[in-house]
């Protein structure tokens, strides 16, 4: 799968670029807001380790459409709705 870049811009005080693939998804790249710590998951005999990720670390957040990205810059990017109406709305207005 390829990549293509499609705008760079800055939203709520973060830098965000917007790309698409040749197989038609949304790829957003951003930094964290928070620090995240994680969380230990395990089944009773396999343990998964969480990323630790610091505030201002690089972030990809993936669509395979535009309303599945929007939805998934609010539930993993730490975006608010309108942000991410906002950076949505930027894949529209670049085609």
């Amino acid at each position: 799968m390829t990549w293509d870049e499609v705008f760079k811009t800055t939203v709520e005080g973060r830098e965000v670029t917007g790309t698409v693939s040749n197989e038609g998804d949304y790829r957003v790249r951003t930094t964290t807001k928070s620090d995240y710590a994680g969380q230990l998951q395990s089944d009773g005999v396999q343990h998964q380790f969480p990323i630790v990720r610091s505030a201002g670390s690089p972030v990809d957040i993936e669509g395979e459409d535009l309303a599945d990205l929007q939805n998934n810059l609010v539930t993993d990017g730490e975006s608010s709705a309108d942000a991410a109406a906002e950076i949505v709305k930027a894949f529209g207005s670049s085609s």
